[in-house]
C-alpha cells in the first residue's frame, strides 16, 4: 500500500491548531504557536498574530519541543510539514 500527497507549492500553508494540539498533546496556546512556527512563520510574526510577547512564544516553543521531540525550529517545521497536521481531507 502506498499513499501519495500532492500539494500546490504556491498555496500558503496553514495548519489547524486543534489538529496539532490533538496530535502532539499540546495546550491550546502551545498548539497556536506550533501551528504558526511549524509552517515556517518567524517567532516575531507568531507573537504579533497571537497578541503576545516574543518571549512568551519562545517559552511556549520550548514546551512544544519537549512534547514533540523537536530540538530546534527547523525540526518542528519538518515535523509539521511532513506529518498529518497539515492534511485537509475532502
Amino acid at each position: 500500500m502506498a499513499v501519495v500527497f500532492v500539494s500546490d507549492p504556491d498555496q500558503r500553508l496553514d495548519v489547524d491548531p486543534a489538529a496539532v494540539k490533538d496530535l502532539y498533546g499540546l495546550t491550546p496556546a502551545e498548539a497556536a504557536v506550533a501551528s504558526l512556527v511549524g509552517v515556517g512563520r518567524p517567532v516575531l510574526e507568531a507573537a504579533r498574530r497571537l497578541g503576545v510577547q516574543t518571549n512568551t512564544v519562545r517559552m511556549q516553543l520550548k514546551q512544544v519541543y519537549a512534547k514533540t521531540g523537536a530540538r530546534r525550529q527547523s525540526a518542528l517545521v519538518y515535523l509539521v510539514m511532513t506529518g498529518p497536521a497539515h492534511l485537509r481531507l475532502g
